[in-house]
């Protein structure tokens, strides 16, 4: 594997983490999924299919590898908010997960990264959402996915054009 690679080894249904290899000072290191947890939480809770929620907490990465799931199916990622000062910091110190970086919590305890993603088309009820990216995993968070609205508005339109002109000849 060349120095600075990452990759993860996936398995199960929600595709749990195994382990995940984290670049350090140009070599990689193998990490304990323990050391690697990527702590997390969802707002809001409940959502429409192709609704937006943010997934705030961390450490987030940038979107070319991190992976939503929501019910096993890859969500669409969008704004990844990052805080500086505890970037620098868990780079300045070699940290290998920004969770056990004790070094580094003054820079990071203002700090919530946030991650939004759109509701991938899944069934309505409740689905599991995990993220995966080169820190670690999340633990199973749990979103409702709310079911479609029916519109039940009754077209009045006739789609038939009225002649509004007064000046009939």
């Amino acid at each position: 594997m060349s120095p600075g690679m990452r990759f993860i080894v996936l398995s199960g249904l929600f595709a749990s983490l195994i382990s995940c290899v984290l670049p350090t000072s140009g070599s990689s290191t193998s990490t304990n999924v323990d050391e690697c947890a990527v702590g997390a939480t969802l707002s809001p809770l409940e959502a429409h299919v192709g609704d937006v929620v943010q997934l705030l907490g961390g450490p987030l990465t940038g979107s070319d590898d991190t992976i939503v799931r929501v019910s096993g199916v890859q969500a669409e990622l969008g704004t990844t908010t990052r805080c500086e000062l505890c970037d620098a910091c868990v780079v300045r110190e070699a940290c290998d997960c920004a969770n056990a970086c004790p070094t580094c919590d003054a820079e990071c305890a203002d700090c919530t990264p946030s991650l939004a993603f759109t509701v991938p088309d899944v069934a309505p009820g409740l689905a599991p959402v995990s993220l995966i990216n080169s820190f670690g995993a999340t633990n199973e968070l749990v979103l409702t996915v709310l079911p479609t609205p029916i519109d039940t508005d009754v077209d009045t339109d006739t789609d038939v054009p009225v002649d509004t002109d007064t000046d009939t000849p």
